[in-house]
């Protein structure tokens, strides 16, 4: 196991990774983009070898994740992570992924997180499901709101909401645990403006803002539609690709243009928030809105416990012993955290515990969105002192919910 180091190299690791993923597309192409577009790190692009062949993969980057309070940390990304089908249990996914923690935590990125393509693996490396997403839909016809936004909708060009959408997006991730930073190539594939090798080029994507009264923009959205009629009547689908607000008038604003979009008959949105306020902006959300999924998104793991819940805000005043069992033994130990709305420090104590957890149970609590009282009714978490559980709970709870809202 070890980095790539040629081109040839790195089209051998998409190859492996459109294998194990099942992908139909050009091996040759997704490597120059990734190489030319992207700028992989091929010092991040580990690959596990048989002979010549690769057999696995792994790809890690470093980004700006957002946590409770408005604070940031540096996380190590991981992504790409894939073992041949030919390959199976054999530790090469083990080898690949811990050497990349052990990597990252030397580099200073006092957390791991990704996005699994499937749920049972990444709890026995210390990961824990941090952030949930939601997938909504929305009958047009029953979608009657309950009042206007005082600002306008204006329709633009994909290259001018390259100019207008990184602002808004930086204000509005900032405060939202579980979020990260865009690079600019993220912005430009997202936005069409570079043609990935996954996006569908039929597939055409509109742009707007909301400007509030005075021209400032407080919104963007980005949508497809999908023409289709019944019986001569037409019944248009409308995907909402990207919606972002950080205002709650552009909020409604946004949400009620792309509902009320001439020959529209469904609106759907993947991959958003679990507390979405839209359902309150509805006459009637019973008949009109429907969350069609609710699944885990981003998981988390610190590998560096003191930094990582110094880092973040709680919601009150409170002191707690933490003993964290590490599967790996990159961090565990025991731990003492003294934190509050204005600040917190966390350091390594001999002390006897409150509680008692895995890694896997504090990369969950992390982002302030799973509840401790949940994770201890499962057996994830055992109290030690009386009272613990509860003064934990209102402590690493968030009133915001957690979201990642970028793919990686």
């Amino acid at each position: 196991m070890r980095a790539i180091a040629s081109d040839a190299e790195l089209e051998r690791w998409v190859a492996a990774t459109h294998v194990a993923f099942h992908v139909g597309r050009s091996a040759a192409e997704e490597a120059a983009f990734r190489r030319d577009v992207l700028h992989q790190d091929p010092r991040r692009t580990l690959a596990a070898l048989d002979g010549d062949a690769v057999a696995g993969t792994l790809y890690s980057f470093p980004a700006e994740l957002s946590l409770p309070g408005g604070t940031r940390l540096l996380a190590d990304a991981v992504s790409a992570a894939s073992v041949l089908p030919t390959h199976r249990r054999r530790g090469l996914l083990t080898r690949m992924l811990t050497a990349d923690l052990h990597a990252a935590r030397e580099r200073g990125e006092v957390a791991s997180i990704l996005i699994p393509a499937e749920y049972p693996i990444y709890g026995r490396f210390g990961f824990g499901p941090a952030t949930e997403r939601a997938d909504y839909a929305i009958d047009t016809h029953a979608a009657e709101f309950t009042r206007a936004a005082p600002g306008e909708i204006e329709l633009v060009e994909p290259a001018r909401l390259r100019e207008l959408a990184p602002p808004i997006f930086d204000r509005f991730r900032r405060e939202r645990p579980g979020q990260i930073d865009r690079d600019p190539p993220n912005w430009d594939t997202r936005l069409g403006l570079v043609q990935a090798p996954w996006a569908d080029p039929k597939r055409t994507i509109r742009c707007l803002v909301y400007c509030v009264p005075g021209g400032d923009v407080e919104g963007y959205a980005i949508y497809r539609a999908e023409p289709s009629s019944e019986r001569h009547v037409p019944r248009v689908k409308l995907e909402v690709a990207e919606l972002m607000a950080v205002s709650a008038e552009a909020y409604l604003g946004l949400w009620r243009f792309c509902c009320e979009v001439d020959l529209m008959a469904r609106v759907t949105a993947n991959m958003r928030c679990v507390d979405e306020p839209f359902v309150w902006l509805l006459a009637n959300p019973r008949a009109a809105l429907q969350q069609t999924v609710r699944t885990d998104m981003l998981w988390l793991r610190p590998l560096d416990v003191p930094h990582t819940l110094s880092a973040r805000r709680y919601a009150c005043e409170g002191r707690i012993l933490l003993d964290v069992a590490d599967p790996l033994g990159l961090c565990g130990g025991r731990f003492v955290l003294q934190g509050g709305p204005d600040g917190a420090t966390c350091r390594v104590t001999d002390a006897a515990p409150d509680l008692k957890m895995g890694m896997h149970a504090l990369g969950a609590i992390t982002l302030g969105g799973v509840s401790l009282r949940v994770l201890a009714d499962a057996g994830l978490i055992e109290e030690h002192s009386p009272g613990a559980l509860m003064a934990a709970e209102r402590l690493f709870r968030w009133p915001v919910a957690p979201w990642c809202s970028t793919f990686f």
